[in-house]
Formats: C-alpha cells, sequence, structure tokens
C-alpha cells in the first residue's frame, strides 16, 4: 500500500511539473512575444504618412470627431519559396498604393505550432498600442496567402464600424462562411486592449485540447469557443461572407464583384493551376474585376448592415433599461434572443429584423 501510494505521489508529482512547465513556457512566449516585436522580412509601406480613404460609408448622429480610420494588412508566409502565394502577395500591391495600407508579412516562422497567427497579431497589436494615437492604426485586416485581391478601388473602410460610440466595444469583424462556423481565412482585428486579451486568451487555450470538426482550423476553433465565453462574446461582429471570405469553386468559378477570392485547399491538385492563371490574367485584364465602388455591391450593402446593426443596438439598450420589474419575463426573453442576433447572426438581416420587431411590440406597449 505504501508503495503504490508512493508511485501515485511521484505519477501526481510528474503530471503536475508537466503542466507547470508548459504554464511556464506559454507565458514565456507571450512575454517575448508582446515585449518584442517581431519586424517582417517584407513591409509594403505607403508612400505618404496619410491615410487617405477613398470612399467613407455616412456615419449617422456621429457623436466623436471623425477622423480617416487607418488600416494595415496581415500575412504570413515563410518556408519554401511558393511563387503562386508571392504573385498572390503582389496582387494586393496596387490595393495598398491606393489606400495608404501598410503590409505587414511575416516571413520566419515563431513557433511549429498552430499558434503562430495568433502570436504574429500580437506582436503587431502591441507594436501600434506603443505609437502615440496620432500615429498608430485603427484596424488590422489579416488574411492568408491564398487570398487575391480582385478590385483595388473598394476600400476597407466599408466594412470598419462607424464611429459612433455604440460600437466601441467591436474588437473582431469575422464571417461563416457556412453559418456556423468562422473563418480566419480574412477577418479585421481592431487594435486595443480588448484585442489583447482574447488573443491572450487564445494562446492559454493551446495548452487545452479542443474538439474541431474535420476540416476545421484548430485555431478557428479554439476562437470560436472564446467568443462564446463571457464577455468576450459581445466583442465580435460577424458579417455576410460574401464581402470578403469568397472561396473559388471546384468548377473554376469566380465572381467579378469580389473584393477578393480565396483559393481553398479542398481544390486539392486544381488550387495550383487554377490560381496561377488567374494571378497570370490578372494585368491584364483587371478592368474586369477592378470597377469602381459605386458599381458594386459594396457601395450599399455595407451601409445597410451597419445601419441595422446599429438599431438592433439600441433597441436592445431600451429594451435593458425597460427591464427589472415585475411582468418583464417576455420583454427580457425576447432582449436576449436580440442579443443573441447581434452577437452571433448580424449577418442575417432578415432574422435580425425579426428579433429588432419583436422587442420594439412590447416596448410600445409599454
Amino acid at each position: 500500500m505504501a508503495r503504490m501510494m508512493i508511485c501515485i505521489s511521484h505519477s501526481f508529482r510528474h503530471s503536475f511539473l508537466h503542466r507547470f512547465r508548459l504554464q511556464i513556457l506559454a507565458l514565456a512566449l507571450l512575454l517575448v512575444a508582446s515585449s518584442y516585436y517581431i519586424k517582417p522580412a517584407h513591409i509594403t509601406s505607403p508612400s505618404t504618412s496619410a491615410f487617405p480613404t477613398i470612399f467613407t460609408p455616412v456615419t449617422l448622429n456621429t457623436t466623436k470627431p471623425v477622423r480617416d480610420v487607418r488600416v494595415a494588412k496581415a500575412t504570413i508566409l515563410y518556408g519554401q519559396k511558393n511563387f503562386v502565394y508571392e504573385k498572390a502577395l503582389d496582387s494586393h500591391a496596387q490595393h495598398n498604393k491606393l489606400h495608404g495600407y501598410e503590409m505587414h508579412i511575416l516571413r520566419h516562422q515563431i513557433t511549429k505550432d498552430i499558434w503562430g497567427k495568433w502570436l504574429w497579431l500580437q506582436s503587431l497589436v502591441t507594436n501600434e498600442l506603443r505609437k502615440s494615437a496620432e500615429d498608430r492604426v485603427d484596424w488590422i485586416m489579416y488574411f492568408e496567402p491564398s487570398v487575391v485581391l480582385l478590385n483595388s478601388r473598394v476600400p476597407l473602410r466599408v466594412f470598419l464600424p462607424p464611429t459612433e460610440d455604440i460600437f466601441d466595444d467591436v474588437t473582431l469583424i469575422l464571417a461563416k462562411p457556412d453559418g456556423k462556423a468562422i473563418s480566419t481565412s480574412t477577418f479585421f482585428i481592431r487594435v486595443s486592449e480588448s484585442s489583447l486579451q482574447i488573443l491572450t486568451r487564445a494562446l492559454s487555450s493551446f495548452l487545452q485540447p479542443v474538439l474541431s470538426e474535420s476540416g476545421v482550423d484548430p485555431s478557428d476553433s479554439i476562437l470560436q469557443v472564446i467568443l462564446k465565453e463571457h464577455p468576450y462574446q459581445e466583442k465580435a461582429l460577424y458579417q455576410p461572407a460574401h464581402w470578403y471570405n469568397s472561396v473559388v469553386t471546384n468548377n473554376g468559378f469566380i465572381s467579378e464583384d469580389d473584393l477578393l477570392v480565396r483559393f481553398p485547399i479542398d481544390l486539392q491538385g486544381k488550387r495550383w493551376k487554377l490560381m496561377d492563371d488567374l494571378l497570370t490574367s490578372l494585368p491584364f485584364n483587371h478592368l474586369r474585376f477592378s470597377k469602381p465602388i459605386e458599381d458594386t455591391r459594396y457601395a450599399t450593402e455595407p451601409q445597410r448592415f451597419w445601419e441595422s446593426v446599429m438599431e438592433a443596438k439600441q433597441v436592445l439598450e431600451k429594451a435593458e433599461e425597460n427591464m427589472g420589474g415585475d411582468g418583464q419575463e417576455e420583454l427580457s426573453r425576447r432582449a436576449q434572443k436580440l442579443k443573441d442576433r447581434i452577437e452571433q447572426y448580424a449577418w442575417d438581416g432578415e432574422s435580425l429584423s425579426v428579433a429588432v420587431a419583436a422587442v420594439e411590440i412590447l416596448l410600445r406597449g409599454q
């Protein structure tokens, strides 16, 4: 019995020390990432310090001084030279030059694990936060190297929230291509303290096993779990996937109305040929995709999206102000459903409008 207790004690101590070493390793990586800016091997910088915005959606009842929202891009490409991926990155050059986007490319592997993306973004956000408010960018768009930019005339500003106070808590803007699972192939992250909290939480989660559906990026699964936790569920908004998460299908179809397009691994052997064919033809056929924003869906759809989300948030605030008394169970139930629509399904404008109307009916009856 004594020998068994000694073995159990030794096993427990070994397990504890193993977990402790993992926690120390994670902490060390976090400290390195947050205290040391990783200089990319290649950065495409704007020609001037100004970040002009070609098109800015109308801002309703703004409560803040309006200035141009500054955006940078970030991606990762290292390892053996891949000329197709390099050409895909070059497809962003005109877009960056026209709108003044700085593009950061991580050219060296930080870690062999799947958390490299989050370490890279944590480093970029931290580096921006070290700057003065006048010098830092406001948002970073991360995209994978399999993403090809089609229409350089559409500014990223249209996807970002208006300057209303009600949107100050929006930290991540993503899409759910299948209506369920999030995609981080292209998404936006605000330069803020909240972003660092979410990234740190994501990094710490890599020490724990997370079940991921077949074909789903484990890092996406981890982020999705986090964004359902309190208080992070209020930090994300999900936009229509066809705005910047369109994928090339097996038959090679590419919509001429898209800002960009991604070539997924699902294409298998066709992937590189389809990608290279498009990239080779783009310089000679750019007018097919490069349309004035007024002639695209981006002239109106993002505007309507932000207007509907603003209305939903305002109605939710009114409902929360009226809750707390007796007989408010139905209002509380409908307000919770509206909150869920905003946080998880804002891209579905029809269901969002239905949820708003359901709450407004009760508010008018009070």
